[in-house]
């Protein structure tokens, strides 16, 4: 979600609606007292002012990606008009890249208001009003158009999200109110980040031509015009970056500065479940072709292949990393899941809802996060017993965007949504990992060898064996499921109940999945009667009627790949011997700027961890990788970055004084790793 000074109290996830008045039919803002576009026609201001001045769409052609930055999205007119020119003008299997940031949101009814002016964006404004993001702070993700354009929309102060931000741009347009009306979105401390994100030859265009404005910009690098205005505004201004923006990081050792991997490199994705789907998928819709490496006959056959698995955010009273994370990735998934609905009939995504029970001073600390009701309300017994269709044990939470699905369907689907991107070569199971003459060689037990540019370990626990064993930090833990009957229950399930324990409702054959249980003594997938008797009586808690056992027990056992901070490893793999050497002393407490920036171990990517919310981590997680690779904008702040980073328990061994030198012949991965 948001930087963790967006956060500074438990309410601040909720975020303000643009309080808006319209004048002759130009909305404004109250508390800036200023327009959002002129009152001559705002959507030629747009095209001249953001579009022309930009060199659009003339510095698109013979790109296969551009990226615009924006401060003030406000009713969204320049993305729409943006898009409206791409999709007319831009390369036609190119990705257009847009971040922006606003302090407010335009609520939706209030944008299709503002537009009815110009039916010509009519169609991909509904495309974009059916995405809209949720009323929070923080970065949002969208794909759209087939992904011929990704969104990465933040919410909240300016400085905050652009210093949060990650990635290079390419155009800027400066949008944010006048600078008398609205000095905080053309503060220094914005404009520098401006700067920061920009590479050589980074164009800007903004409305005003305010002499500080000028000043600060030509400071940070900027060469600046003005040229004619539009309207009765007499100038703007245009603007070139001519220097290579330099970072000081405050963490280097988790400083990513690789260059963006060629669009033909070849990729290998090891691990054919959600999380090697989702990887494969987003990396695929990017343009890239990928090959993917499984070990089993079919896709999904490990922690992936239970029947049904629950999508909702993993919270805590906090507010903390670990939320912000999984509430993205909520967020993010539940658009996804439902693109694809609405796309194949034969994906289904049960996006009904989905009540949690809690310990009341517990749910009371969730609600005080500030989420939207349309993410999280309270539900008393009656009213919670009414949305299951069966008599529950006690009231709790409603999450109306949650539900569940069947994780191999969904891994199914986006093969198929990629087919001709991705190649799948199962019974591949990979021996060692070599890097030669800036290539990975993927060798695998039958003697077969695949080359690539880019490898990502995604195959769970296994992907511990091409990492040192003091650094992996992956543990396993087994879990079991069990099935029961549809006469087990005195009526109709209608979504999902977790507490303790959890049930869905019947998916295929007409049986139940409860679950689950966690075990690290035992990792054999062989079914224990111990484990479904535990999974019933967890059940048995979640409803205010008894439940009927079955005579025979059914179920399923998988193994889940764990961290001990309940964050996936998601990110480009260190050079570990290096790391060790270079912040073996970071329990000294020096400055950041007395240490090197990290090295990394070229094209070599981890998505792993993920354990029982591998799916809703999974998808941002294969999102954030594409970033990676594209060196395009970031879909989350820097600080969750870092959370998820695959380095961060070598970093937090080193603050301890217990860090272990990497050994000169570690035995305990594969290959030359």
């Amino acid at each position: 979600m948001a930087t963790g000074v967006l956060l500074g109290n438990l309410s601040m996830f909720n975020l303000p609606t643009a309080p808006l008045e319209w004048r002759e039919g130009v909305p404004r803002h109250r508390l800036y007292d200023d327009h959002y576009f002129s009152d001559h026609n705002g959507l030629a201001e747009t095209r001249y002012i953001y579009l022309q001045c930009n060199g659009l769409p003339q510095r698109w052609q013979g790109v296969d990606q551009f990226t615009v930055g924006e401060i003030g999205f406000g009713t969204g007119l320049n993305f729409l008009a943006t898009v409206d020119l791409w999709l007319r003008q831009g390369p036609p299997n190119a990705v257009l890249h847009y971040f922006s940031v606003d302090k407010y949101r335009v609520a939706p009814t209030d944008v299709r208001t503002t537009l009815l002016p110009w039916p010509e964006l009519g169609d991909v404004m509904e495309h974009w009003l059916a995405r809209f993001p949720e009323p929070v702070n923080g970065f949002h993700r969208r794909e759209l158009w087939q992904g011929r354009v990704i969104l990465t929309l933040a919410y909240g102060e300016a400085a905050d999200c652009l210093s949060a931000l990650r990635g290079s741009i390419d155009a800027w347009y400066l949008d944010g109110f006048a600078p008398e009306r609205n000095a905080d979105a053309w503060h220094d401390t914005v404009l520098a980040q401006v700067a920061r994100l920009s590479r050589e030859h980074t164009t800007l265009a903004s409305f005003t031509v305010a002499g500080k404005i000028r000043r600060c910009l030509a400071s940070h690098g900027f060469a600046l015009t003005k040229v004619p205005g539009f309207g009765n505004k007499r100038e703007m201004l245009t603007g070139r970056f001519t220097r290579v923006a330099r970072f000081n990081s405050s963490a280097p050792w988790f400083h990513y500065a690789a260059s963006r991997v060629p669009l033909d490199a070849p990729v290998i994705v090891i691990g054919a479940g959600v999380a090697g789907l989702s990887a494969a998928w987003h990396l695929a819709m990017r343009g890239r072709h990928v090959q993917l490496l499984d070990t089993e006959t079919t896709l999904a056959t490990g922690a992936s292949g239970n029947r049904a698995g629950l999508v909702m955010p993993r919270l805590s009273r906090d507010g903390g990393l670990e939320t912000r994370f999984y509430l993205s990735a909520f967020l993010h998934a539940v658009h996804q899941f439902q693109a694809l609905a609405d796309k194949y009939a034969d994906f289904l995504w049960h996006g009904t809802g989905l009540v949690q029970m809690l310990p009341s001073a517990q749910a009371q600390a969730l609600l005080n996060l500030g989420l939207p009701d349309s993410l999280l309300r309270e539900l008393d017994q009656a009213t919670a017993s009414q949305h299951a269709g069966l008599g529950l044990a006690s009231g709790g939470l409603l999450h109306p965007a949650g539900g569940w699905l069947d994780p191999a369907a969904l891994c199914r689907c986006l093969l198929h949504d990629q087919a001709g991107r991705i190649t799948v070569r199962t019974q591949a199971r990979v021996s060692h990992l070599t890097r030669d003459n800036s290539k990975w060689s993927v060798q695998c037990h039958d003697g077969a060898c695949h080359v690539a540019d880019v490898v990502v370990l995604a195959n769970g626990i296994g992907a511990g064996d091409f990492m040192p064993q003091h650094y992996s930090t992956l543990t396993a833990s087994r879990g079991q499921v069990s099935y029961l009957p549809a006469r087990a229950l005195p009526g109709s399930l209608r979504l999902p109940v977790c507490g303790n324990g959890y049930i869905t409702p019947a998916g295929q054959g007409g049986e139940y999945c409860i679950g689950a249980s966690y075990h690290a003594d035992d990792l054999t997938c062989t079914l224990r009667n111990s484990d479904h008797e535990a999974n019933f009586q967890q059940a048995q808690t979640l409803f205010s009627g008894p439940l009927g056992a079955p005579e025979h027990w059914q179920g399923r056992a998988a193994i889940r790949a764990t961290t001990l901070d309940h964050l996936p490893l998601v990110g480009p793999m260190p050079d570990w011997q290096t790391w060790a050497v270079d912040y073996q002393d970071l329990r000294h407490g020096k400055a950041p700027h007395c240490y090197p920036l990290a090295t990394y171990q070229p094209g070599l990517f981890i998505s792993s961890g993920h354990g029982s919310r591998g799916i809703v981590s999974s998808v941002l997680a294969g999102a954030l990788l594409a970033d990676y690779l594209d060196d395009s904008p970031r879909c989350l702040p820097s600080d969750v970055v870092a959370a998820l980073h695959p380095g961060r328990f070598l970093i937090r061994a080193a603050r301890r004084g217990t860090l272990v030198q990497y050994p000169a012949n570690n035995q305990a991965h594969k290959g030359n790793v």
